[in-house]
């Protein structure tokens, strides 16, 4: 976040916020200086560089300004688009004429500037004025309304219909993703038993629902599944009752790039205590999910005790997805501890986060019945299904010992050491 107390940073920003949202006919140009006094709001919203009205020029001597151009950790630019909270995007349906047409007008201006930067000079002129090199296809993040009064039936089809890279946001969701990251800071969650999960990969947005991975030593109690469902992000939870929980979250809004799919960091953390349990999900560095309810009976040993990837806990559900890098704690971590899994990513992927890079690191891909296991998971023992596509019983490593699927030793990899076994190309 900043070098500043961010708690502090983000207090302000929701309080300054509250009070512009009470205001009637509040200007744009005053949610345009909140905007620039409070940058911790971009950095809540997965930004990492943020440039305040860049004036464009274009052919016959006129420019274009948008209110920003954003920059997000995977090195994607975007136009962010700031409209008034009391914007007519009405459930009155005697607004609803005039709401089309003033949305359309907003959507027609972003498709004005995806087309700017689609042409060459575009983003040289975007790069000699301010030295970012900007991608051909930019999508547009649009700020307007508030929850009560948006219509999102109709936003939803005006969108569908013009643009598919453009999004609506309104002041209330930005709202919640400030109010979530600061209870995620100052929830006493430090070393808490539980899970963390820190996966950087190809998270396609296209594919049937399909879990990443898969926690817990018992075939039925005390296990927790991390997964995608379309465009959405899913976390399942079974108690040691039996009792099973699912939360379900929108992911923000992802351009898949034209030069190949581009990288998503996706988190999720579980923390398990005597009087709460806590559970946290990140989206390219943006909390989408902070949730904190009364405990629930669960046996951490088992929780921990063996994860498969690429599967569910039968092994019979397919997967679609390139796994980069995969980091998972027994304990939930301290925002210090998530800055340096960040400040990580960055330096040994920092080539291929940008949308300009034409080669891709490398990956382990999940297609179809294709899963790994630690020792401990349920599927370490169970037998192969016999399946049109067959399952890849891949071996994994563990801090102790090396044991591939059939239970026999796996060979030594010289280069990683030890305790760690060459996998299947």
């Amino acid at each position: 976040m900043t070098t500043r107390e961010p708690t502090h940073d983000l207090m302000n920003a929701i309080s300054t916020l509250k009070r512009l949202l009470a205001t009637p006919r509040c200007a744009e140009e005053q949610f345009q200086s909140w905007f620039e006094e409070n940058p911790i709001v971009f950095q809540t919203l997965g930004y990492r560089k943020w440039l305040p009205q860049p004036r464009l020029p274009t052919d016959g001597g006129g420019r274009f300004e948008p209110d920003f151009l954003v920059e997000d950790h995977t090195g994607v630019w975007s136009v962010f688009e700031i409209k008034r909270h009391d914007t007519p995007v009405l459930k009155n349906p005697h607004r609803r004429t005039d709401f089309r047409a003033d949305f359309s007008t907003y959507i027609q201006q972003c498709r004005e500037y995806a087309e700017y930067f689609r042409e060459s000079k575009g983003r040289t002129h975007a790069f000699e004025a301010y030295g970012i090199h900007v991608q051909k296809d930019v999508p547009s993040l649009i700020v307007a309304a508030v929850d009560d009064v948006v219509d999102f039936s109709v936003a939803r089809s005006l969108l569908v219909d013009r643009s598919g890279t453009v999004q609506l946001t309104t002041y209330s969701e930005v709202l919640r993703s400030l109010e979530r990251q600061l209870n995620f800071l100052a929830a006493d969650t430090l070393g808490h038993r539980g899970l963390t999960v820190v996966l950087l990969g190809d998270l396609p947005l296209d594919r049937p629902e399909q879990v990443l991975i898969d926690f817990g030593s018992d075939r039925s109690r005390s296990r927790c599944s991390l997964g995608l469902s379309g465009k959405r992000v899913f976390c399942s939870m079974r108690d040691e009752n039996g009792e099973t929980r699912r939360w379900d979250i929108d992911r923000p809004l992802v351009l898949e790039l034209a030069n190949g799919p581009s990288l998503s960091l996706l988190e999720m953390q579980v923390g398990i205590s005597a009087s709460a349990l806590h559970v946290s999900v990140h989206f390219n560095r943006r909390c989408i999910m902070r949730l904190k309810t009364s405990a629930i009976p669960m046996d951490v040993e088992k929780l921990v005790g063996g994860f498969a990837v690429g599967t569910n806990v039968t092994g019979l559900v397919p997967s679609h997805f390139e796994a980069v890098e995969l980091i998972i704690y027994a304990r939930t971590m301290s925002p210090t501890e998530q800055l340096q899994i960040y400040a990580h990513l960055d330096e040994v992927y920092r080539y291929y986060l940008s949308p300009l890079a034409i080669r891709r690191p490398h990956a382990i891909g999940f297609r179809g019945n294709h899963w790994l296991f630690t020792p401990g998971h349920p599927l370490s023992k169970a037998p192969t299904v016999p399946l049109s596509d067959p399952p890849s019983r891949w071996g994994w490593y563990s801090s102790r010992h090396v044991t591939l699927a059939d239970g026999s030793p796996g060979q030594v990899d010289d280069l990683l050491g030890t305790t760690t076994i060459p996998l299947p190309d």
